[in-house]
């Protein structure tokens, strides 16, 4: 493709063309001649573009520019494969603000890029289940899915996305057994489920036989009550209270009180601890 003679064109073409760049674009385009650096510099300073901008000094400092609609990061760092422009995205999405548009605007999204980073979705009214599917089948979440919905009909029924690194579903009670085991995502909260305690500890074994969930890192759930324990620790575990793994698992999870933990072993040798206690009035086994 030939070269685009920007700085050619005449004065009140440049302009246009520069008012329909982004602050990035900008950057990039000073720093290619003195010359595009002079009229970047005094393009600035005729539209005065409305663009906060703070310079962080850390170990990799950063300058981030706030625009109106939109903001940039730029990182410093020694990592020559992460150089360039990386665009991410976080969506939050309350279905019930514009029931009507939610199609279209998980159209929308999906037709400007291929996947977002994270990505947030509640409601406050009812009737939503359909729009939920639609937008969890239609939009690729890279890192992060939270489903804070509640109150499903009766019988609904929905697939989680076994692509995304972390998901956390406020009402799992939709998700069986079943579907628990085709889940594949590195970390898994499921709050309010319906599994049983022999279930989660069928889940457990099946970890341990090497049989699901092999990437699996952090692992908490609800569970009906205190007694339930017993059941799903019924299988060969030992009780540890190394303070290095209990301080990690501190950092990784907002934590009940546990009074005891266990440590299973995988048989590749791979070894997770597990432990159970009571977080807000609700019992919680976490792995």
């Amino acid at each position: 493709m030939a070269a685009f003679p920007l700085l050619q064109l005449p004065l009140l073409a440049i302009e246009h063309v520069l008012s329909m760049m982004n602050p990035y674009e900008w950057i990039n385009l000073s720093m290619v001649s003195s010359r595009s650096k002079r009229t970047v510099k005094n393009y600035s300073r005729i539209t005065k573009p409305q663009v906060c901008i703070s310079l962080e000094i850390t170990h990799n400092p950063h300058i981030f520019m706030n625009g109106e609609n939109e903001s940039w990061s730029f990182d410093w760092g020694s990592d020559k494969s992460k150089a360039g422009y990386e665009q991410s995205m976080d969506v939050e999405l309350d279905l019930s603000s514009y029931p009507a548009q939610n199609k279209l605007f998980t159209d929308w999204l999906r037709s400007q890029q291929a996947s977002i980073d994270s990505m947030e979705i509640v409601n406050s009214d009812g009737g939503f289940e359909e729009d939920l599917k639609y937008i969890i089948g239609n939009i690729t979440v890279v890192d992060d899915l939270y489903v804070g919905t509640t109150d499903y009909n009766a019988g609904f029924q929905m697939e989680i996305p076994i692509t995304t690194q972390s998901v956390f579903i406020r009402d799992s009670g939709f998700i069986n057994f079943e579907q628990l085991l085709r889940l594949k995502n590195r970390r898994i909260f499921l709050g309010q489920s319906i599994l049983t305690s022999r279930e989660i500890n069928a889940f457990l074994k099946s970890w341990m036989a090497c049989e699901s969930h092999l990437d699996l890192e952090t692992f908490h759930i609800h569970v009906s009550d205190p007694e339930s324990v017993d059941d799903i620790m019924d299988l060969p575990c030992e009780i540890t209270d190394d303070p290095d793994i209990i301080m990690e698992i501190e950092e990784t999870f907002d934590l009940p009180e546990v009074d005891t933990w266990y440590d299973i072993e995988r048989s590749d040798g791979m070894v997770a601890t597990v432990g159970s206690g009571i977080l807000s009035d609700t019992h919680r086994f976490l792995c």
